[in-house]
């Protein structure tokens, strides 16, 4: 086997998943975890949805100018260590350190300039997504796309299964598993995945600001339907994810809410397994946009469950298994469709745009949301009533949008 066929196999391509399982790992521990129950040590159990809400917010404001940027200038990198490695190992480091920096905050403002410092940090990383596009072949993406979103999945469950168990009496073991998870796993890739320039790619001179933080979709109108059906659809995504723990603590189970809210998120997630593994090879072959549209019928059911059903674990369980079914096959096609419609000499700065319709929720979603919640009644069941309704309309906005968009298997773009 010569050095391109070695480089497009599936044993050297599978590596780049190993990235997304220890970042997933770190991520979920600390936003999760350790930030919430930190928070709810700081602050009056009636504001803890605004306070939370308030810190997701800033914090992914940060995001949203440090991606792109980021993106732009991976871009056009010629560090001899590769366009995309000089960004995502120094960004797991630095997670690393920040994890372990909640241990020992005590005052509202520390954690949320840490949670600040980590949304950075995740900016940091986020060129790492670009190397699909950078390495791998039309034909394999969607299962490597899949397998990435798989091995991503996987480290969200560990997490769950792992913090929820660790994070009453064992904070400082569960710090160094998480820190040491995604440090070595991006570790890994660093070593294992040769990064080439592309030969005679022509570097793209950015000249203007506006030009890194609002460049124009410029593949045509597909991407733009894309990114606007996304940003809708990742709204209503973002509502229920940013509160769920509450939701549980409030109107579930206010005791042993932490093990009740893991337990939940691991049959979320190992239903995304295997739907992320069908809707990769099925896509593969079928094309993208049908299964995208289903997924997003899925996540839809998910929160009319929330809603109408009564309030005990078997709803809890079942909207988990809905919400995974679904995600786990959305998440797989809407990067598959990225990868397809952006250009290849831009793929960080496209990537770090379309991020923008998963951030800009994330800005603008959790501050107003959480706000309602806590003013209409968390404990009496009425602010999260409001909280699912919201996220029907906004899952349902998302469809129209997104059936708007092309298929993209039948051609390089």
């Amino acid at each position: 086997m010569d050095e391109s066929e070695k480089t497009q196999s599936w044993p050297y391509l599978m590596q780049l998943s190993v990235n997304y399982l220890g970042w997933a790992f770190c991520w979920t521990t600390a936003t999760a975890y350790m930030v919430p129950n930190a928070l709810l040590k700081m602050v009056d159990d009636s504001v803890k949805n605004s306070r939370l809400g308030l810190m997701a917010s800033l914090a992914n404001l940060l995001l949203l100018f440090l991606t792109p940027l980021f993106g732009v200038v991976s871009d056009n990198s010629t560090s001899r260590f590769g366009r995309r490695r000089p960004f995502y190992l120094p960004a797991a480091a630095a997670m690393s350190v920040l994890l372990l920096m909640v241990l020992g905050c005590r005052r509202y403002l520390f954690l949320l300039a840490l949670l600040v410092m980590m949304h950075g940090a995740l900016a940091l990383w986020f060129p790492n997504r670009a190397l699909i596009r950078d390495i791998v072949p039309l034909e394999r993406r969607g299962r490597i796309s899949a397998l990435g979103n798989i091995t991503n999945t996987l480290g969200i469950m560990l997490a769950h299964a792992v913090a929820s168990r660790l994070i009453g009496t064992h904070r400082m073991t569960l710090a160094l598993i998480a820190g040491s998870a995604t440090f070595l796993a991006n570790l890994w890739v660093a070593l294992k995945i040769r990064e080439k320039a592309l030969e005679n790619a022509p570097r793209q001179a950015v000249t203007s600001w506006k030009e890194i933080f609002l460049p124009k979709l410029e593949k045509g109108s597909g991407l733009v339907w894309l990114a606007a059906g996304n940003l809708l659809t990742y709204m209503g995504v973002v509502a229920m994810t940013c509160f769920l723990l509450y939701f549980i603590k409030d109107q579930i189970d206010a005791k042993n809410f932490n093990a009740t809210f893991g337990k939940t998120v691991l049959i979320a997630m190992g239903t995304a397994v295997p739907s992320s593994i069908g809707a990769g090879f099925v896509a593969d072959r079928f094309g993208r946009r049908r299964i995208l549209l289903v997924a997003c019928l899925l996540q839809l059911a998910c929160q009319v469950n929330f809603l109408l059903a009564p309030r005990g674990f078997s709803t809890l369980y079942l909207s988990g298994f809905l919400f995974g079914l679904g995600n786990g096959a959305y998440l797989s096609l809407y990067w598959t469709l990225v990868s397809d419609m952006i250009p290849k000499d831009e793929a960080g700065k496209y990537i770090g745009v379309m991020q923008y319709t998963m951030v800009i929720p994330w800005v603008v979603t959790p501050i107003t949301l959480g706000r309602i919640v806590d003013n209409f009644g968390a404990a009496s069941g009425r602010g999260y009533n409001i909280l699912f309704s919201v996220i029907i309309v906004f899952f349902i906005v998302g469809i129209l949008l997104l059936r708007r968009i092309p298929e993209t298997l039948t051609s390089e773009t």
